[in-house]
């Protein structure tokens, strides 16, 4: 007869089985706001996923029916499921995510919203990683920018991610999540996330960090994140769609940077990686500032732009235009175009 297995021989035959089994299920959270003409195309780049199971919850912060009458019409295939969920009143993209979040039973997440695509196997890609980092916190990789129909725009796609350092050379685990995350190194969909981390980390609202929400999200998992569990995998998972109503590329948008500058500068836990963080705030100095202006914060966008993380020429029409707007912010709305 053969003996029993000692204890701590068992225990590591459950630690290696429940490795295995780390990923489950993945819930893909995609907040929706009227694009019925473009949703349907976000859900069918889910479908295509070799992954099971999969579950997509829809969280629709529409006014009207159309993208509701989209959804619901969409036959998932065999081991996807499709929840539709219609918010009673208008939440903003904080709370709506928010929302997904909590309703998420993977063990798993990924964002993708409704203006934008995964790659065909973007999902696989990220998965196929978890067995060589079980432990990881979250995965990602490149990112294509494509324009509304489609079509890939070459030259943003390798200057963004050039410029959030998605390159071969900073490829594999990131000895740092925080410095990843403060480099936008994640891009702000297509990423797969522990749910216990996001569900412990919420989004924070558009009144504390204006549009940045996304951005701020996951500098708060990283955080919490232990190092090495941020992996970079130098291969393409999503798209990310340029519409005319975008943040990108909307002027119609005060996206509030001014907001996540001032949260960014007052956060002591942010120094541990200070060059990173000097990093984003120099990116973002310039946007900040201008967005101050228009909102009325005239102190604060003198002060931004009096900071050394402020990139542009004091003698430039860009700054002259910037003081024009603390002065005047609304006739510097209505010559806005010739300038941002």
């Amino acid at each position: 007869m053969r003996p029993p297995r000692p204890y701590r021989e068992w225990r590591a035959i459950e630690a290696r089985f429940a490795e295995r089994l780390r990923m489950r299920k993945l819930t893909i959270c995609m907040p929706a706001f009227e694009r019925p003409h473009l949703i349907g195309e976000a859900i069918e780049s889910c479908f295509r996923q070799r992954f099971r199971p999969i579950e997509i919850i829809v969280g629709d912060d529409s006014v009207s029916d159309e993208v509701e009458r989209v959804a619901v019409s969409m036959q998932p295939p065999p081991g996807v499921e499709l929840h539709y969920r219609r918010n009673p009143e208008t939440l903003g993209q904080s709370r709506n995510v928010n929302s997904l979040i909590e309703q998420a039973t993977g063990s798993h997440l990924m964002l993708l919203h409704d203006d934008d695509l995964l790659c065909d196997g973007g999902v696989d890609i990220l998965a196929s990683q978890l067995e060589a980092h079980p432990n990881a916190t979250c995965l990602y990789g490149l990112q294509y920018i494509v324009e509304e129909d489609g079509t890939i725009v070459a030259e943003s796609t390798s200057s963004w991610n050039q410029r959030d350092r998605r390159v071969p050379p900073w490829a594999g685990v990131q000895a740092s999540p925080l410095r990843a995350a403060l480099w936008h190194q994640v891009p702000n969909n297509g990423y797969l996330l522990d749910a216990q981390a996001a569900k412990a980390s919420p989004l924070r609202s558009e009144e504390l960090v204006g549009h940045a929400v996304d951005a701020d999200f996951i500098i708060g998992i990283a955080k919490k994140a232990e190092a090495g569990s941020f992996v970079f995998v130098p291969e393409y998972v999503s798209k990310y769609r340029l519409t005319r109503n975008s943040i990108a590329r909307s002027r119609a948008i005060n996206t509030r940077e001014d907001l996540f500058f001032d949260s960014v500068l007052a956060d002591q836990e942010l120094e541990r990686e200070d060059d990173a963080r000097d990093d984003l705030l120099r990116r973002i100095a310039v946007g900040a500032a201008l967005d101050a202006a228009m909102a009325g914060r005239r102190m604060e966008a003198l002060r931004i732009m009096g900071s050394r993380y402020y990139g542009a020429p004091w003698l430039s029409r860009w700054t002259g235009y910037r003081l024009m707007a603390v002065a005047t912010p609304g006739v510097a709305e209505k010559i806005k175009q010739f300038f941002v």
